[in-house]
């Protein structure tokens, strides 16, 4: 759960979480209470049995910026670059982003839309209250496999007669039907299309 005080619409919020993370995170308290253990043994202390409820989930270190940054570099996605013999980090990617913390929203939102989630259910991990936000500014397009969305269209051949039998049945465009549509006199130009009948509407022609 997160505090209204520690969340940015000041409402608070339930935050979901993998199972394997949550797993992690459970080692991670029982090693921070054994340190706490050891500590009141060592000092004399009361002995604490469970972790403080204020006890925070995480300790941000000191200098979390410069840990990032030295992250970056050793991952290959940053560069070290030397300013008026100053050793600072080149943060921007080769398409001119920025790269910092918050980009790891990017990085989760992306991965989520690479893996066909539904854009309601990414702006609600996300806790975006406005769904355009989430993929107008959250989606690195490079991260999505954009050729092989256009991969799973269905074939379609210039030449109708190339097309699978099986798929124009369950489209409704087999040769009987485009024969039945022409009149008998087979396919429109050799093509294949969907099913199209007149009516006195359509037709143009006059009720009695």
């Amino acid at each position: 759960m997160l505090k209204p005080e520690h969340e940015k619409s000041r409402r608070g919020a339930e935050i979901l979480i993998r199972a394997d993370l949550a797993k992690d995170l459970s080692r991670h308290l029982a090693e921070r209470l054994c340190e706490q253990q050891r500590a009141a043994v060592r000092e004399g202390r009361a002995y604490p049995v469970v972790l403080s409820s204020d006890e925070p989930l995480f300790r941000l270190p000191d200098g979390l910026v410069k840990r990032f940054d030295r992250d970056l570099v050793a991952a290959g996605i940053a560069r070290p670059a030397g300013k008026k013999g100053k050793w600072r980090v080149n943060r921007r990617d080769a398409l001119g982003r920025s790269l910092d913390i918050h980009c790891l929203r990017t990085t989760f939102n992306s991965l989520m839309a690479a893996a066909s989630v539904p854009l309601t259910t990414r702006r609600i991990l996300m806790r975006h209250a406005a769904a355009g936000i989430t993929d107008e500014h959250y989606t690195d397009r490079t991260l999505i496999d954009l050729r092989g969305a256009l991969d799973r269209l269905p074939v379609l051949p210039l030449d109708g007669a190339a097309a699978e039998p099986a798929t124009l049945a369950a489209n409704g465009t087999d040769h009987a039907v485009a024969e039945e549509v022409n009149g008998g006199q087979g396919a429109i130009g050799g093509s294949v299309c969907s099913p199209v009948y007149s009516t006195p509407r359509n037709s143009g022609a006059q009720s009695a």
